[in-house]
């Protein structure tokens, strides 16, 4: 199981507009089940030059919460995340480069057992 982040399609990103839109994929090479919720842990948009200036959240939200889900290689879970979703002070949010990284733990059936796998994935992007 991996996981694949990068900005929204279609969203044009300026430091003019106060949302930064996700998308996020979770892939598997098999199929498997996950048996809980899905829980983005960490989404956070910090500047290249400057890793103390940052946006974003480091806490724990659940944008979809369903009994289970069977992945396919076929059928990927989709979600789309706000990563500005707690910020309202954006004086800082200047043009530049940005890393936005992204942490969601999913819970997914092995056999007999459950599993918890905590998936990582992060891009790189130039904000005029």
């Amino acid at each position: 199981m991996h996981i694949v982040v990068r900005p929204a399609k279609g969203f044009l990103y300026s430091t003019k507009v106060h949302e930064f839109p996700v998308d996020i994929e979770i892939m598997t090479d098999v199929p498997v089940e996950i048996t809980g919720p899905v829980d983005v842990t960490y989404a956070m948009l910090t500047k290249v030059e400057d890793e103390d200036l940052s946006f974003g959240y480091g806490q724990r939200i659940t944008p979809g919460k369903r009994p289970s889900i069977i992945l396919t290689p076929s059928m990927p879970l989709l979600i789309q995340i706000n990563v500005f979703e707690h910020d309202n002070d954006f004086s800082d949010f200047v043009p530049s480069e940005y890393r936005c990284e992204i942490n969601v733990l999913v819970e997914v059936r092995n056999e007999t057992k459950n599993q918890m796998l905590d998936l990582r994935g992060s891009f790189v992007i130039d904000i005029p």
